[in-house]
C-alpha cells in the first residue's frame, strides 16, 4: 500500500512561521506607538521649513534662471516649456529632436549640464504653447502657483471622498501630505503630477455623481502622463460604464488625431519609440531608477549595471503579475466596498505596477491613503505610510551612496518606497477587509 504523501510544510516550519509573524506584529505595534498627533505635526513643519526654505533660498541667492546650486530653476519644467516653445515656433518636426531641444533650452536658460528632455504626446505641448509665451523665469513663477492651485483643488474634491475622517484629522493630513518629499519634488521641481491627481480625483468624483460622460473625457485628459492613467479603461469596462467609456475612447482618439496632424504619422512614430531608444532607456528608466518607486524599477535597480535588462524583464513580470490579481479583483469587487474603494486600489496598483513612476507621482496615492485612513486605520496602514514617508526622503542620500558603492551595496540607492507602497496594496487584498 502506497505511503501517504507528507505535508509540503513540517510542524516545526509552522511553528517558525508564527514566530516570525508575531515577532513582525510586535515590532509593527512599537513602532506604530511612537506614531502620535504631536510628532506628525512637529516633524511636518519641520520639515516644509526645511525643504521649501532650502528652495527658496537657492533659488533667490541664484543668478536667475540659474539657483545656487548651478542647476536651471524647475529644471523639469524646462522640458515642458521646451516642447511648448517649439510648438509656438512651428518646429514641430523637431519636437523630439534631442539636438533641437538643446538649442531651446540653451538659448532660454544658458548652457545646462543635461537635457531637459519633452517627452510628453504632441498635444500636450499645446497645453505648454500659453506659458511657453513668456520668458523662462516668469513661466517657471506662474507655472508654480498653477500647481499649487491644482494641488489644493485636488484635495479640495478629494474630502467628500472620506467623509468620515475628522476635520482635525484632516487638517493633519494636509500637512503631512506638504511636507511629503513627492510633493516637494512636485514644487520644487516643476513636474505636472499635480494636473495628474487633480484629474484623477476629479474624475472619480464625477463617477461618484453618475456623470459618466463627463468622467470620461476628464479621464482622457491624464493621457498627458499616460502610464498614470493605463488601467482608467480597465476599470470603466469593469464597471459596465460603457458611457464613459465611449466618451474616454473618443476623447482619447481626439487627442491622438491632434498628435498626428502636429507632428505626422513619423512623429507620433517617433515619439511612440521613446521608451525604446538606447538613449531613453540609459538615461530616463536605468539612469534615473534610484528615483522611480514602482516595482519594475525597483526590481531593475537591485541588479548590478550589466544585468538591468534582466532586471527590467523581472520587473515587467512582477508588474504582470500585480495586474493580472488585480484583473481578478475588478470583476469580482465587492459591492459594500463601492467605486471610491475601486478607484482608490486603481490608483494604488497603477503606482505599484508603472515601469516610469517617479517620486512626485506618487501624489497619486491621495485617494488610496484617505481610503485606507478612513476604512482601514491599522497598525500596518501608519507604519507603512511612516516608512514610505521617510524612505523618500532618503533617497537622494542612498543614490550618493549608491554612486560610490559597489554591487551589491549600491542597492542601497533602489527606490525601496515600492515596499512600503506593496505593502498597502496588499492591505486591499486581505480577505476580512475585501469581504470576499
Amino acid at each position: 500500500m502506497p505511503s501517504a504523501r507528507r505535508s509540503s510544510t513540517s510542524p516545526t516550519d509552522s511553528a517558525a512561521s508564527v514566530v516570525a509573524l508575531n515577532a513582525c506584529r510586535r515590532v509593527v505595534l512599537t513602532l506604530d506607538r511612537l506614531v502620535n498627533v504631536e510628532r506628525c505635526r512637529n516633524y511636518s513643519i519641520i520639515f516644509i521649513a526645511l525643504g521649501y526654505g532650502l528652495v527658496v533660498v537657492s533659488t533667490f541667492m541664484g543668478h536667475l534662471p540659474q539657483t545656487a546650486f548651478g542647476t536651471t530653476v524647475l529644471p523639469d519644467y524646462l522640458a515642458h516649456w521646451t516642447g511648448g516653445r517649439l510648438v509656438l515656433d512651428g518646429q514641430l518636426a523637431d519636437l523630439y529632436d534631442q539636438h533641437t531641444q538643446i538649442e531651446v533650452q540653451v538659448a532660454a536658460v544658458g548652457q545646462t549640464s543635461t537635457l531637459a528632455w519633452f517627452v510628453s504626446p504632441p498635444f500636450a505641448g499645446l497645453l505648454y504653447a500659453p506659458l511657453a509665451a513668456l520668458p523662462y523665469v516668469a513661466s517657471a513663477a506662474a507655472w508654480t502657483l498653477i500647481s499649487i492651485a491644482m494641488l489644493l483643488a485636488a484635495l479640495k474634491l478629494a474630502r467628500p471622498l472620506a467623509p468620515n475622517i475628522p476635520e482635525a484629522r484632516w487638517r493633519m493630513i494636509v500637512l503631512v501630505c506638504f511636507a511629503s518629499q513627492p510633493v516637494l519634488e512636485l514644487l520644487g521641481a516643476g513636474q505636472d503630477s499635480a494636473f495628474s491627481l487633480f484629474v484623477w480625483v476629479a474624475g472619480t468624483r464625477l463617477i461618484l455623481a453618475r456623470r459618466d460622460v463627463l468622467a470620461g473625457i476628464v479621464f482622457a485628459l491624464g493621457l498627458c502622463k499616460p502610464q498614470l492613467f493605463v488601467l482608467v479603461p480597465v476599470v470603466l469596462l469593469a464597471q459596465r460604464r460603457f458611457r464613459s467609456f465611449a466618451a474616454w475612447s473618443s476623447t482619447a482618439l481626439a487627442l491622438a488625431l491632434i498628435s498626428v496632424k502636429m507632428v505626422g504619422v513619423d512623429g507620433a512614430r517617433n515619439w511612440l519609440a521613446l521608451p525604446f531608444q538606447d538613449a531613453y532607456r540609459e538615461s530616463v528608466q536605468v539612469g534615473q531608477a534610484w528615483k522611480m518607486q514602482g516595482l519594475p524599477s525597483f526590481v531593475t535597480a537591485l541588479m548590478p549595471r550589466g544585468l538591468s535588462q534582466v532586471g527590467e524583464v523581472a520587473g515587467y513580470f512582477a508588474a504582470g503579475a500585480v495586474l493580472v490579481i488585480f484583473l481578478t479583483a475588478c470583476r469580482r469587487w465587492p459591492t459594500i466596498r463601492g467605486d471610491v474603494g475601486l478607484w482608490a486600489f486603481a490608483a494604488i496598483t497603477t503606482v505599484l505596477l508603472s515601469p516610469h513612476l517617479v517620486v512626485y507621482d506618487l501624489v497619486l496615492l491621495l485617494p488610496t491613503v484617505l481610503y485606507l485612513l478612513e476604512r482601514q486605520d491599522t497598525p500596518t496602514v501608519r507604519v507603512a505610510l511612516v516608512f514610505l514617508f521617510v524612505i523618500t526622503w532618503m533617497a537622494p542620500v542612498g543614490h550618493l551612496v549608491a554612486g560610490v558603492a559597489p554591487w551589491p551595496l549600491s542597492i542601497v540607492g533602489a527606490g525601496w518606497g515600492a515596499l512600503p507602497i506593496l505593502v498597502l496594496w496588499l492591505e486591499f487584498r486581505r480577505p476580512d477587509f475585501a469581504g470576499t
